[in-house]
């Protein structure tokens, strides 16, 4: 039986890193062991704010409404997972300091080049989609190593699987 030693997971990294797909294969774990979860993809909380063009206020904003969820979710005695790219370092501390419990951070990374051949899928792509993850990930080589408490996992040549494993032995008890 699954037990964790953690009230909150924040999974964060460039568009197309394997986020998404790594959660998906945690879920069943949870199940398995009866865990209550919520799983908040920042990402798609970004999208049902209307503002004309994606900004910082954008982000502070969604950031201010995932750490409420986050912390409901807490409260409520959910494991909470957190998955959003989140490459400004301030966000992330603000999180950090206003997230009830104590959380783990995990980045996930994999090679620029990669990135951009997993991102070549039709449905992937969107004009400017290229430019943006070179932009990202610029911000996130910058910042390396961005934060000591943080686990790197570099899943170039890991399956989605196998990152979860990793994850699942970093969380639990």
């Amino acid at each position: 039986m699954l037990e964790i030693k953690y009230d909150y997971l924040i999974l964060r990294g460039n568009i197309g890193v394997g986020k998404t797909t790594t959660l998906k294969k945690l879920i069943p774990y949870f199940h398995k062991s009866r865990i209550n979860f919520a799983l908040i993809d920042c990402g798609e909380l970004r999208k049902y704010i209307g503002d004309k063009e994606p900004s910082y206020k954008n982000r502070v904003l969604c950031a201010k409404n995932t750490i409420l969820l986050a912390n409901s979710f807490i409260q409520e005695g959910y494991f909470t997972l957190l998955e959003w790219v989140l490459a400004d370092q301030d966000l992330l501390d603000q999180m950090k300091k206003q997230i009830s419990g104590e959380g783990k951070l995990i980045r996930l990374s994999c090679s620029l080049e990669q990135n951009l051949i997993r991102n070549k899928c039709p449905n992937r792509m969107w004009p400017g989609s290229i430019d943006k993850i070179v932009y990202i990930n610029n911000l996130f080589e910058k910042n390396k190593p961005y934060n000591l408490n943080e686990t790197l996992i570099d899943n170039n040549l890991l399956s989605a699987e196998e990152v979860a494993n990793q994850i699942i032995n970093l969380i639990k008890k």
